[in-house]
């Protein structure tokens, strides 16, 4: 039963890494965007602001799936020390 909640909970953190893996190159592209308006915009305050809550989510993104993968680690701890102390022995 534990290795099901395991397993389960392990798979929903690599969906979500792998959906914010395979969107970071189109939210990067739009932050690039917005750093070049910075340059050209008359309006330049606008710009950066939109730029600093663009980088500010996706900095809240990261942080909360390295809190995920913390959670996953200290409620499901790996037995790879186990077994490598097995394979010492």
């Amino acid at each position: 039963m534990m290795t099901n909640a395991k397993n389960s909970f392990g798979e929903r953190i690599k969906l979500l890494q792998i959906s914010f893996i395979n969107e970071l190159p189109s939210r990067l592209t739009e932050i690039t965007d917005y750093s070049c308006q910075l340059d050209t915009d008359s309006n330049d305050g606008l710009a950066l602001e939109s730029l600093t809550r663009k980088l500010h989510s996706l900095a809240r993104e990261v942080e909360n799936l390295l809190k995920l993968k913390k959670l996953m680690n200290r409620h499901f701890p790996s037995n790879q020390k186990n077994k490598s102390l097995n394979l010492n022995t």
